[in-house]
């Protein structure tokens, strides 16, 4: 390969059906090019949506004639941070997108953002799903040589409103809820959308391949191209493959970092400070613990014991605001009740609802049932009373606020 100014330069060829190699134009990789892989993603990936919390993007470009070595893009990789939790650094590969008229090999994009992200060190673990609701097994995945963990069951991933699907995110985002009975109550009427599961797969070097063991990750047969591998719904693979991997070797249960310890005091001065009514600006300079980060791509962030808010935050009502600060506190909680057990437990015991608000992993569902003891309570107590229960202990156990009943 021969590196070219602000870019790297590949030839690459592509394997005819009929037999013999149909040379493909050189192609040219430029990172951080979010525009243009903004482009290919809305007109050519089958979601149509930019993913939030972008952190790496690597594009393919054509020769560009007189205008150097980046002409048209015509590929693009996609990494962000997770919208599930880990309890250790991942990135998420959330876009993989060639245009129509392209010919070349995703499994080379893939390959060369893979080597740059080695190179940087900030990260040694990489995950990716592939939709079987799209017919996808994850045979790029495989190309390159990654790890196969299983495929996780069924999934609401979002909502149908007037025939539209609406993704579960772009729910929140203009509702502050994805759940069908809580927009009833608003007049709008919203059938529940399933995914059909989808494939996770994993990559990791270094130090990361005992972190990814630490964490549950596993490594089993590939699947075969319209093969249905069908996960365990047993608790034991929820932990591994549902998302919340915070239940790590060494881990004590029982004790809070001071950081979130500090961020639980400021949110007991919320019912009286009410960070939820605050402007820009006055978030800007923080209020009770949260702050504005205009760059921010979701509406709401945990970082430990500190919370940020974005743009689309000030796009919900006042109630909608209130509800995503207390579900990113409630991560606080969840976190420590992954750590401790008790969510396991109730997850066994059968007392975790399979679903809440669009939440079904058991991280997200205690940190939607804590939002929810919040704002909604009487909701909450008549979809998953033994939640309720077993939030307030958890709550009153680590000092987290907890409202009273009416």
């Amino acid at each position: 390969m021969e590196r070219c100014e602000g870019s790297v330069k590949a030839h690459s060829g592509h394997q005819s059906t009929g037999g013999g190699s149909i040379p493909a134009p050189s192609l040219h990789y430029w990172f951080g090019e979010t525009e243009e892989a903004q482009w290919l993603v809305e007109k050519f990936h089958y979601s149509k949506r930019w993913p939030s919390n972008v952190q790496f993007i690597v594009t393919a470009h054509l020769d560009g004639g007189l205008f150097g070595n980046k002409g048209e893009a015509v590929g693009a990789v996609v990494y962000s941070i997770p919208p599930t939790r880990w309890s250790v650094p991942v990135l998420e590969l959330s876009r993989l997108v060639r245009a129509d008229s392209a010919r070349f090999q995703l499994s080379a994009l893939v390959g060369m953002s893979v080597r740059r992200l080695r190179r940087s060190g900030d990260v040694n673990i990489l995950v990716s799903f592939a939709d079987w609701t799209q017919g996808h097994h994850g045979g790029i995945y495989q190309a390159c040589g990654w790890k196969y963990n299983g495929q996780r069951d069924r999934a609401m991933d979002g909502l149908v409103i007037d025939g539209e699907f609406v993704p579960g995110r772009g729910a929140n985002n203009r509702f502050g809820t994805r759940s069908p009975a809580l927009l009833k109550e608003r007049g709008i009427e919203a059938e529940p959308h399933w995914d059909e599961g989808k494939h996770l797969y994993w990559l990791a070097w270094g130090e990361g391949l005992k972190t990814a063991a630490d964490v549950g990750l596993k490594s089993v047969p590939y699947p075969k191209p319209g093969e249905k591998t069908r996960a365990s719904a047993s608790a034991s693979d929820v932990r591994q493959q549902s998302g919340d991997f915070g239940r790590v070797a060494g881990v004590a249960g029982e004790r809070l970092d001071p950081e979130v310890q500090n961020g639980i005091a400021q949110a007991r001065t919320w019912p009286r400070s009410k960070p939820w009514e605050a402007t820009q600006g006055q978030l800007a300079s923080g209020v009770a613990g949260v702050r504005y980060n205009p760059t921010l791509q979701s509406e709401a962030r945990n970082l430990g014991g500190r919370y940020e808010v974005g743009p689309k935050f000030f796009a919900l009502d006042t109630e909608g605001r209130k509800h995503v600060l207390h579900h990113e506190l409630g991560h606080d909680l969840s976190d420590q009740m992954l750590r401790d057990g008790s969510a396991w437990k109730a997850l066994d015991n059968g007392k975790l609802p399979q679903d809440l608000n669009g939440q079904t992993t058991p991280g997200e569902i205690v940190a939607e049932g804590f939002a929810l003891l919040h704002t909604d309570r009487r909701f909450l107590e008549s979809r998953a009373p033994d939640l309720v229960r077993i939030i307030e202990e958890r709550a009153r156990h680590y000092g987290f606020p907890v409202k009273a009943s009416a």
